[in-house]
């Protein structure tokens, strides 16, 4: 009798373990995805100073110029604001998050993302890309769908879709490194 209870408590733990697992794993492998996202475009950030970075979102064109310690922005052909320089009290304006805007270091934020969202990789123009779909619920506060086209090798994101009630909004976003010049910065 007591070897027949230790046998059918052993079954539920291990029907309890292996339930966890399969709900456990899949977040688990997209919050390590996350994680390699953020570790290639953080070693980018620190490591390219010269970019030119493009985004359309079929209203509006924004170009954004980084070259060492200096920003330029520039909004359907016209400059908006002055030209941006790093200074001694602030060492890098507005100058990270350059490549990725869509993840998170905090394990907290990683996991509800990775909770609630479908990664596949998919292949576009003979690139390798994390297909990341991303649905609506109250705590991501996310539009209904969001689908974002990470590059794997970079981690730079390319192309983002938002689907939301009325309307779809394609955000298409270009890079450039080592193209910026000094003669970007004449106005």
């Amino acid at each position: 009798m007591k070897e027949k209870k230790g046998k059918i408590i052993a079954l539920i733990i291990a029907i309890i373990v292996v339930v966890l697992a399969i709900l456990i794993i899949p977040t688990a492998r997209k919050m390590m995805i996350f994680r390699m996202i953020d570790a290639k475009t953080e070693k980018l950030e620190k490591s390219e100073k010269n970019v030119y970075l493009k985004i359309e979102n079929g209203e509006d064109t924004a170009e954004v110029y980084f070259l060492n310690d200096t920003q330029k922005i520039v909004l359907n052909g016209e400059m908006v604001g002055d030209i941006i320089k790093a200074t001694e009290d602030n060492p890098e304006p507005n100058f990270s998050n350059r490549f990725n805007h869509y993840f998170y270091t905090n394990f907290g934020e990683t996991y509800l993302k990775a909770k609630d969202t479908q990664i596949k990789t998919v292949q576009i123009d003979g690139k390798k890309y994390y297909e990341i779909i991303e649905t609506h619920n109250e705590e991501n506060k996310m539009p209904e769908r969001n689908i974002i086209y990470v590059e794997k090798d970079t981690g730079i994101t390319k192309k983002e879709i938002r689907i939301m009630e009325e309307k779809t909004y394609t955000i298409i976003t270009e890079y450039k490194l080592g193209t910026v010049t000094e003669a970007d910065f004449t106005e």
